[in-house]
């Protein structure tokens, strides 16, 4: 008899062994100077993660068709994000996923209210004007080194012209928001989320950092999607849209630095933003869009909050499968990857060191239901609590997150809970299972 458990491990088999495959045809076809296992299946392939280039791609899908008969067309070179999406492509070719785009969460109805807008941004493009960040310039070497001991990341010596996303916490470790720096010589500009106004406002009052708000004399046009790229090169030339991942540019129309161009990823794999500095900028980008005939409409009306903090996982290089956990904050999933301990000093540094210092956050499924800061147990030793706990209608069964110390932190570790009549089985080690697992069932 055919069971659940049977289907189940013959897709993984066959995966792992497509997987293996597309590793070596990377190390092989481009030269790379890795071992084919040091790849990470998620990490990016193109400008970030390992910094391919456009002939690079053309060499890859070329071995790709000669070593595994799957031909990827023009239309999907969505399918190059990582090792991840070409495998989901390989075994769609193959008959052995399930049809349709391969990149969205199939895990999910398409008509779940939570995803609306998800597949606008990750199959087509969107363009509109956003209205949900505020821009800030900072002026010399002084005022940067204050704005340093804010954020999770360093920020002093980023290079000129390059976007570095960072974190805000407050003082208790909790997350605030997420915010782009920008280094341009002696300006700097800082990119955050309108509703994290007042925070940030205050601290930096606390610390006298003087900086000039251009939100209110700029124009915030954002174009996303996998598409987006193409949409640039017609309305701005090619030498914007060649833009690498997580960099900027001062550009003109007919006099000095009208507008930025930003590609920052901000929900999706090609994101860009066009900042109009001055009012002849505004018309001059509003007559590019008006001439290629694409609508600008309200930001709030086109993404639901919870898409956008998956496609924010996304951009952070994070598969975004754990929110299939609905009503938690999928923030919570990627924050600990992303904070520096070794950084010397950021604002609630001390608070969040203290808590997840040492520990990782790992996937668990478990037969009953835990509750959260319920303590875990391995031979008797305590090494983790529990931080979120649900039943999942997919597995049919309860999934969760947890902390737990280093060297317990591995897959298919069983830990027993703090009553001794609940056992969990560690998933993942660390943050999350991949969405292509998770679509198949």
């Amino acid at each position: 008899m055919i069971t659940s458990n049977t289907v189940e491990a013959t897709y993984l088999s066959e995966r792992k062994l497509i997987t293996d495959k597309v590793k070596a045809i990377l190390v092989s076809s481009l030269n790379l100077d890795y071992e084919p296992d040091q790849i990470n299946t998620n990490e990016i392939l193109f400008g970030a993660g390992l910094g391919l280039d456009s002939i690079d791609s053309l060499q890859l899908t070329v071995a790709i068709k000669n070593e595994l008969g799957t031909e990827i067309i023009e239309e999907d070179m969505w399918a190059l994000r990582s090792v991840n999406t070409i495998v989901d492509y390989v075994m769609i070719d193959k008959g052995l996923l399930g049809s349709g785009t391969g990149n969205k969460l199939d895990s999910y109805d398409n008509n779940d209210k939570t995803l609306l807008g998800y597949d606008k941004i990750r199959n087509q493009v969107l363009v509109y004007r956003n209205q949900n960040y505020l821009l800030l310039r900072f002026d010399g070497e002084e005022e940067l080194l204050k704005l340093n001991q804010l954020v999770t990341r360093d920020i002093d010596f980023t290079p000129e012209g390059s976007v570095t996303q960072t974190l805000i916490l407050d003082d208790q470790g909790a997350f605030v928001c997420h915010c782009y720096f920008m280094n341009n010589f002696d300006h700097h500009y800082l990119l955050f989320p309108t509703e994290a106004k007042s925070f940030v406002l205050s601290e930096f009052s606390k610390r006298e950092i003087h900086f000039t708000d251009l939100t209110k004399s700029c124009v915030l046009h954002s174009i996303e999607g996998y598409r987006a790229a193409s949409v640039i090169e017609s309305c701005f030339g090619p030498a914007v849209a060649t833009l690498k991942p997580f960099s900027f540019s001062l550009e003109n129309f007919d006099g000095e630095n009208d507008y930025l161009a930003i590609r920052m990823d901000l929900h999706g794999e090609f994101g860009f933003l066009i900042i109009s500095l001055c009012d002849t900028a505004l018309q001059c980008v509003d007559a590019q869009f008006k001439s290629n005939h694409l609508e600008c409409t309200r930001s709030d009306e086109a993404l639901s909050d919870f898409a956008k903090q998956l496609l924010w996982l996304e951009s952070c290089n994070f598969d975004p499968s754990i929110a299939f956990l609905k009503g938690e904050s999928v923030i919570e999933a990627g924050l600990t990857a992303l904070i520096s301990f070794g950084k010397d000093e950021y604002l609630g540094k001390s608070s969040i060191h203290n808590l997840k210092h040492a520990k990782r956050l790992v996937y668990f499924r478990s037969e009953k239901k835990l509750t959260s800061d319920q303590k875990l147990f391995f031979n008797s030793t305590e090494v983790g609590y529990v931080v979120m706990c649900r039943y999942s209608s997919l597995l049919k069964q309860y999934v969760g997150n947890a902390y737990i110390f280093n060297e317990f932190a591995f897959s298919f570790i069983d830990l027993l809970s703090d009553d001794d009549e609940i056992e969990i089985k560690l998933v993942t080690a660390p943050q999350i299972i991949g969405h292509s697992y998770l679509g198949f069932l």
